[in-house]
């Protein structure tokens, strides 16, 4: 492949985006938890840290979550742990 390292990033971001939007609302976490990539024939494999990818999934989930809870039973939550 002769992609820069930006169109690589973006092209692996799209992936994620479109498996997070077709993801079921039944599904609670993340759908991926790791990704490695493999480099036939050599046999080589990479982890891929997938933190900057997915950061915004987790910080969008958070504000939905605090924002689904009526502020009165996010202060009983609270006080209960």
């Amino acid at each position: 492949m002769c992609w820069d390292e930006n169109a690589l990033l973006d092209n692996l971001q799209c992936y994620f985006d479109t498996i997070e939007a077709q993801k079921s609302s039944r599904i609670v976490g993340d759908v991926i938890i790791s990704v490695s990539l493999s480099c036939p024939p050599t046999g080589e494999q990479f982890q891929l840290d997938l933190t900057p990818f997915f950061e915004r999934y987790k910080s969008a989930h958070k504000t939905k979550d605090a924002t689904d809870t009526p502020p009165e039973e996010q202060e009983e939550n609270i006080a209960n742990a």
